[in-house]
């Protein structure tokens, strides 16, 4: 609390949801969202699941649940320091862009402090598709026509944001990869069990990176698997006679992406980019575009539309069209969810800002040419 009572600058109380709140990692991957890996066991079998829904498992709630709170809390410590949220993400659009970024015309429309909760969804439901509106004709014609943003009015998808960033995710791609993942990092894979250990570790990659074991020490049934992964070069034997995993990097990197879904290649480094490259050149990763990943891009879906899911909140479409409970016993829903388009908007923010920032060099020059 004293940290962000000392350090009250429109900046640092944004880069707070970065490093103190961790709504991003350290690749700007959304950490909010739903992902395979942080399902359980447990949870894949048992219980229903539509193929329609949002799989929101417990720890997908958590987290969320979390950072609302996290939310609330700050927006009121804020509030006692004379500073609103609203401000603040007004100050990142209208100043902090044109001043980092030499982008001007960028404009969203933020309720006041007065306004009632209803009345704050209301307006900033729709400010989010224009948020997105306005980045694509940044990325598009390097410029905000603000004519030719009001001439638009088809409906926006987040699939279809733009990014100023060729080839910015990588994503698994083929059965290899799947194959792999389920030999070095799945706890149903046998390869993680020998005698002498047990089951003293969840998965192979654990226990070889952290133990000296020999081919010997697995059974027939087990050597099949350990067969396929030395002849395709994933594991070498070393000159004692140890299993070693070949290329570490490569295996490391399908460890990162098994657990995220996929990696923001513009924020790794050039060495990890380039053995990158030479997974997607054999086929094993694929690349994508756009300001969002697929699985974020599934969040934004979740929380504001029904166009994937049929447990989505739907909060764009609920504001937007009216559909919804205008009495004092439900003021508490319109505030809570008023603080999940906050939260959107942050999270969209922090996903511009890194673009920027990495594309900076060459804004910099267009801005100097101009």
């Amino acid at each position: 609390m004293d940290w962000i009572e000392n350090n009250l600058d429109y900046n640092t109380l944004l880069n707070n949801f970065i490093h103190l709140f961790g709504y991003v990692d350290n690749q700007i991957r959304i950490t909010l969202i739903n992902k395979r890996s942080e399902i359980n066991h447990f949870e894949a079998v048992m219980g229903y699941h539509s193929k329609n829904n949002y799989r929101d498992g417990w720890l997908f709630k958590h987290k969320n649940m979390i950072s609302e709170i996290q939310l609330h809390t700050y927006v009121n410590v804020l509030r006692d320091n004379g500073i609103s949220i609203e401000n603040v993400l007004d100050w990142f659009f209208k100043e902090y862009l044109k001043e980092e970024f030499g982008i001007e015309d960028f404009y969203l429309n933020f309720p006041s402090e007065s306004t009632t909760y209803i009345e704050k969804c209301k307006i900033i439901a729709p400010e989010i598709e224009s948020a997105l509106r306005q980045y694509n004709l940044l990325v598009e014609d390097g410029c905000i026509d603000r004519d030719l943003l009001r001439m638009s009015s088809t409906p926006m998808s987040f699939s279809n944001c733009k990014s100023y960033l060729k080839n910015k995710y990588a994503y698994p791609d083929s059965n290899e990869f799947n194959r792999i993942c389920y030999y070095f990092f799945s706890d149903q894979c046998m390869l993680s069990y020998i005698e002498k250990l047990k089951n003293k570790y969840k998965c192979f990659f654990d226990l070889i990176a952290k133990e000296k074991i020999q081919y010997d020490d697995y059974l027939d049934y087990q050597k099949r698997d350990l067969d396929w992964l030395l002849s395709n070069d994933y594991l070498s034997i070393s000159n004692e006679n140890d299993l070693m995993i070949k290329d570490l990097l490569k295996i490391r990197i399908m460890k990162d992406i098994y657990q995220n879904e996929e990696i923001c290649f513009a924020n790794v480094s050039v060495k990890i980019q380039d053995k990158i490259e030479e997974l997607v050149e054999s086929g094993i990763l694929s690349t994508g575009e756009g300001l969002f990943s697929r699985n974020e891009v599934h969040y934004f879906n979740y929380n504001l539309n029904k166009s994937e899911f049929g447990n989505a909140l739907d909060l764009r479409n609920m504001y937007v069209h009216g559909c919804f409970q205008n009495d004092v016993e439900n003021s508490e829903i319109h505030k809570y969810n008023y603080y999940i388009f906050i939260k959107l908007i942050i999270l969209i923010i922090i996903k511009i800002n890194d673009e920027l920032c990495n594309i900076k060099p060459a804004l910099d020059s267009a801005v100097r040419a101009g």
